[in-house]
């Protein structure tokens, strides 16, 4: 007994040494089926944030007043009900949201499969794209002062993983950015997390969501 305990305990050591997810959920979370081959399992939220596959009208109606920014710098005049189908169509690219309605705060969550016979990335990919997406913010119609940064994270279930964090003015308002870019075989996955700052237990409440976001991708999960 004394020798199976102590295998045991240099298997958890070795896993923690290693940075290994672990594979328990904790008692409060949630699972939520995406696809057939891909679950994520979410911890317990508070009762203002909403959890759902439908695109949000609210953010239907802010993205859309974006768009219409966008069109109107390029010199086009897009009929109001384009322009709603336009924002629709772009965030149905997600396949969760988790969003206070109150604050206006949002979450999406989007999981894109390998294409024909791409292989699976590398960390250095995964950086890249982090990158990418961070600088893409400085170019975005819309957003000026933007500062960006990215870091190497981890999440239980990606392979690899890269945080964004920024700052920018949204049309004059100030607001946060939090990005996780990663890789769960077979799916890029995208952790999007817009913030107008208009109640810091956002962000918080984002921060350890991230923390304890649980992905199973793959054939058997």
């Amino acid at each position: 007994m004394k020798s199976w305990f102590l295998l045991v305990s240099s298997l958890c050591l070795a896993l923690v040494l290693t940075g290994c997810p672990a594979t328990t959920l904790p008692p409060s979370a949630q699972m939520l089926q995406i696809r057939p081959d891909l679950s994520l399992g979410l911890p317990s939220l508070g009762s203002n944030w909403v959890v759902t596959k439908e695109v949000p009208e609210a953010l239907v109606a802010e993205t859309a007043d974006h768009l219409q920014h966008e069109l109107e710098a390029q010199g086009k005049q897009v009929p109001a009900e384009k322009v709603l189908e336009q924002a629709r169509k772009r965030l149905a690219a997600n396949e969760l949201f988790i969003y206070n309605l109150k604050t206006g705060a949002t979450m999406t969550v989007d999981f894109s499969p390998l294409r024909g016979d791409e292989g699976n990335p590398g960390r250095s990919a995964i950086e890249k794209s982090a990158t990418y997406a961070a600088q893409g913010l400085e170019e975005e119609e819309g957003l000026s002062e933007v500062t960006h940064q990215t870091a190497k994270t981890s999440m239980f279930g990606l392979q690899y993983a890269y945080r964004i964090d920024a700052n920018f003015q949204k049309h004059g308002a100030a607001t946060r950015f939090l990005g996780v870019v990663g890789f769960a075989a077979p799916y890029w996955c995208y952790f999007y997390y817009t913030d107008p700052l208009q109640d810091p237990q956002d962000y918080k409440d984002m921060s350890a969501l991230l923390q304890g976001l649980v992905v199973h991708a793959g054939a058997g999960k």
